[in-house]
């Protein structure tokens, strides 16, 4: 314990004697996790979103014209049961409706076709959490009931929207590393700054017998208060972007409920943040006294 507070008191001292060094590394660190957590949320929350908009799937099961209504009404039936979800009996005529409802003007020639080319249909919706390959396996069990025609269930919008679910997940992983990474390698350059002003006291600590890891324990302590800081900042950053410049955005341009940017607010995003500022100082000052132990 008394070599813990050795250690402490050392580190303090040490950002007491150089302060613009450690404010700087502080402020690069924090800057890098601003960056990084906005970058990490929006990837994660656009891949939320893309497989919540794939998850919404629905799938029409069109049906031969000689099928009852009765007949229908039962199929539907065994669609529900067989996705989990829900299933409605949409008749001919109830398409053309609808489809003359979308076509506005344009529909009121459709009235005038001598028969309905529709045919009727049932309407599926999977359970909630259907996954797209789910999707395509329901379908094709759809495929084989008795009645069935045709089966639709968007499968070219269900593929793209898995692909730019996967390139959300990549471009996330492939930034956050990179970002962190870069505020590393320059933390570790800024605090180098105040270990070679310090080198005198290393050299003197060594030929009175100190270990490496005595010496480099307080330039330990050092780079992991000088991350708090900057995690810290880096949550303040993040709470304020989440609680300010999220509504005006919202306001300006409505999002959707999953890239709502009040999740940055959140007390775990903030404490992921905190604790990696505390991580990327200790490993930037364990990069620079490494080398100059060497």
């Amino acid at each position: 314990m008394n070599r813990l507070l050795y250690f402490v008191k050392k580190a303090l001292g040490g950002m007491r004697a150089a302060p613009f060094v450690h404010a700087v590394a502080a402020l690069t660190i924090a800057v890098a996790l601003l960056l990084a957590g906005v970058v990490g949320a929006l990837a994660l929350q656009a891949r939320s979103l893309l497989d919540e908009w794939g998850l919404r799937a629905e799938i029409t099961v069109y049906l031969a014209p000689r099928v009852q209504p009765a007949d229908a009404e039962y199929l539907a039936k065994q669609a529900a049961e067989i996705t989990s979800g829900t299933a409605r009996y949409v008749t001919a005529q109830e398409a053309m409706a609808r489809l003359a409802e979308a076509l506005g003007e344009e529909g009121e020639a459709l009235r005038e076709l001598p028969e309905n080319p529709l045919p009727p249909s049932v309407e599926v919706v999977p359970a909630v959490g259907t996954t797209a390959e789910q999707v395509e396996v329901l379908a094709r069990a759809l495929r084989k009931l008795d009645g069935v025609i045709e089966v639709d269930y968007g499968r070219a919008w269900i593929e793209r929207i898995t692909g730019l679910s996967r390139a959300a997940g990549v471009i996330g992983l492939t930034l956050l590393p990179l970002i962190l990474l870069g505020a590393a390698v320059l933390a570790a350059s800024v605090v180098r700054l105040a270990i070679h002003a310090r080198a005198s006291e290393i050299d003197i600590q060594r030929l009175v017998g100190a270990t490496n890891a005595f010496v480099r324990a307080p330039f330990l302590v050092e780079g992991a208060l000088a991350g708090l800081a900057g995690g810290l900042l880096g949550a303040a950053g993040l709470f304020a972007v989440a609680s300010y410049v999220g509504p005006t955005l919202q306001a300006a341009v409505p999002l959707p409920p999953e890239l709502q940017p009040v999740a940055l607010a959140g007390p775990l995003p903030l404490l992921v943040v905190v604790g990696a500022g505390v991580l990327l100082g200790f490993v930037a000052s364990a990069i620079s006294v490494g080398r100059h132990l060497r």
